[in-house]
């Protein structure tokens, strides 16, 4: 039975586990709630006949960015990065397609197994059914659609881990690998400052006036926004719960079995398979068992010859210890009715005959309501308060949509403050509540900003929130004349930093082409820092153009010197000239080695999913639907 569950089989032990998971998500349903995204189900792409809706890229988009503290104001970077996740979502579709057609597939008790081990639906290390559907309430998200986005990640999680698994590489592979980072290098470098040729520049006003013309998105004074808020918290609500203990005792009654410890038992069992649908050869079995078992041949010796559960026929039969009601009625009817050490007549069970033996029996004990007055309380008020906050959230919900122009009819009935915010950008740089980009997001929307209130929103799991437009200032385009001066200064540097890093070509070209340092120290006046046995992982020098010296090919007789440039964040440009290059002679030790080895594989691996993916690109029949998104096409 237990090999049978571990291949996958139903077998009652494993749908102790797969009930116990069911019960808590069933007590959930199948709800969807939109929470302020529009319910949008245009297609934006489509991949081999697959849809992907507009829906699906508002949710990804919504999700990013909720996780980013600094997210684009510019609108030209959000269309960027709309068209990059809808990139992502093709590939993912196309991953989705390739796991298919190479026949990997997910079970239910896979996607039940990892939403259980979610920490996010966990209270006290425990799965919560109820912290669970606050989160999914949040999200935005149904049951089904966690369950198909949980089936999908794991699809192309076996498909990438096959892929990177069957990656290998060769000793000499491995000995490159090893001898590229364990070198050292000389080099030397100078650096070139952008400032030296700000007095030689001049820019003509014709290119500033240009400029500003060609950039006028970039100079505008933000669009900004103050709201009025209602704001429902758990938290408040819990803290307002007082109960009696009448009223505790009322709940620990009715809730006795979360307070009990359920009767249990341990057993042994002799497990006979049938095979087919002929069970003649499974009852011959099960006759020379029983006959054994009446000659008085001990229980133990007769499961280690004849279970066909390998892992319990080890242990003589003997399983864990079960509880009252996590078995099949008709293992549990069997088990009630002998006495410790009786033998229960044969038993079908699915596609199996098992016989089993109680061994020993604790009974059913309940804790004394003293014992557990503080855990009884905790439970009644966390209940109590999820069911006022449920109440309190669709009151809300409903209050606000029959009087959409204004927040005092909700305020007045549910007793709530009206707040205001401080003005808000789109940028995301507010603190507190309206840090969360959901509430930002609503604060801007066209619903909001028309003067409708928004739909109830939920910052965390514990708070619900609607919001409504007090004042709202739209971005408005700063004239020529009070950026003239900036764009100027930007033209300046951009022309400097040109000019600079012409110069440093040309010194490196020069270096490339075999003159010395000498030589070009004497005809551009640079001064060098020269360093010596530097790894790729020193910190003794800027860290881009420690990365320039070791992405410099190796210096070769006819040219001693190998040149490249860099440019720096501190408006300079540098030189970075390689002298020479030593080899580690260094003796790595299995352990290690295998370290590289490992980290070597994985890269190919990536590098075959990469190509395979590129490869499924030309092949898919990808069509991007959507106008706004026609450039990730």
């Amino acid at each position: 039975m237990l090999q049978r569950m571990r291949d996958g089989i139903q077998g009652w032990i494993s749908w102790v586990i797969i009930i116990a998971i069911i019960a808590s998500l069933g007590l959930l349903g199948v709800n969807y709630y939109s929470h302020g995204t529009k319910n949008n189900n245009d297609v934006a792409a489509t991949v081999n006949g697959t849809d992907i809706t507009q829906q699906q890229v508002d949710i990804a988009y919504n999700r990013f960015r909720q996780q980013q503290a600094d997210f684009p104001s510019n609108v030209e970077a959000q269309q960027k990065l709309r068209q990059d996740i809808l990139q992502k979502l093709i590939d993912q579709t196309l991953f989705k397609n390739i796991a298919t057609a190479n026949h990997f597939t997910v079970s239910q008790q896979q996607v039940n197994s990892m939403i259980v081990q979610i920490p996010a639906f966990q209270q006290n290390g425990q799965f919560s059914p109820a912290l669970f559907s606050a989160v999914l309430n949040q999200l935005g998200y149904s049951q089904q659609q966690l369950f198909s986005e949980l089936e999908t990640d794991i699809l192309i999680s076996q498909l990438q881990n096959g892929i990177a698994a069957s990656a290998f590489t060769l000793p000499a592979e491995v000995d490159t690998m090893i001898n590229i980072l364990q070198q050292t290098r000389d080099f030397s470098y100078a650096t070139i400052s952008n400032n030296q040729y700000l007095s030689k520049i001049t820019v003509d006003p014709k290119e500033v006036q240009a400029y500003y013309q060609a950039h006028l998105a970039e100079f505008q004074t933000p669009e900004k926004v103050q709201v009025d808020y209602l704001k429902i918290s758990a938290q408040d609500i819990i803290s307002s719960i007082k109960p009696t203990d009448a009223q505790l005792q009322q709940f620990y009654q009715a809730n006795l079995s979360n307070y009990s410890q359920p009767a249990q038992w341990q057993i042994a069992h002799i497990v006979v398979n049938i095979t087919g649908t002929d069970a003649t050869s499974a009852k011959n079995k099960l006759a020379k068992i029983q006959a054994a078992l009446k000659a008085g041949s001990p229980f133990a010796e007769v499961a280690k010859d004849f279970s066909e559960d390998p892992l319990s026929a080890k242990k003589g039969g003997v399983l864990p210890w079960v509880s009252e009601g996590t078995l099949p009625s008709i293992i549990q009817n069997a088990i009630v009715n002998l006495k410790v050490g009786q033998v229960s007549l044969p038993i079908l069970n699915q596609n199996s005959y098992e016989i089993v033996k109680l061994l020993k029996t604790k009974p059913l004990t309940t804790q004394p309501f003293a014992q557990v007055k503080n855990t009884v309380k905790q439970a009644y008020v966390q209940q109590a308060a999820q069911k006022q906050f449920a109440d309190m959230t669709q009151q809300l919900q409903d209050l606000s949509f029959q009087n959409p122009d204004a927040l005092t009819v909700a305020a007045q009935t549910l007793h709530l403050p009206i707040q205001t915010s401080d003005w808000l950008l789109r940028n995301n740089t507010a603190k507190g509540l309206f840090a969360n980009a959901q509430l930002l997001q609503a604060a801007f929307s066209d619903l909001v900003r028309t003067g409708n209130n928004s739909d109830v929103l939920y910052p965390d799991p514990s708070t619900a929130v609607v919001v409504h437009v007090k004042n709202y200032q739209a971005a408005q385009q700063i004239p020529f004349t009070e950026v003239s001066s900036a764009i100027n200064t930007l033209l300046l540097q951009n022309a400097s930093q040109a000019q600079a890093e012409l110069t440093a070509g040309k010194i490196a070209d020069e270096l490339n082409d075999g003159k010395t340092l000498a030589q070009v120290t004497s005809e551009y006046g640079v001064k060098w820092t020269s360093v010596k046995n530097l790894s790729s992982h020193d910190q003794k020098v800027n860290s881009l153009i420690l990365q320039t010296a070791f992405n410099v090919p190796r210096p070769v007789r006819e040219h001693p010197i190998s040149a490249s440039i860099v440019s720096l964040p501190t408006n300079q440009v540098a030189i970075v000239a390689i002298t020479a290059v030593h080899d580690s002679t260094k003796k790595i030790l299995p352990a290690e080695r295998n370290i590289y080895q490992t980290q070597l594989q994985n890269n190919f691996g990536q590098f075959t999913l990469t190509e395979l993916l590129a490869h499924y690109r030309k092949q898919a029949n990808v069509k991007v639907l959507q106008a706004k998104f026609q450039a990730a096409d």
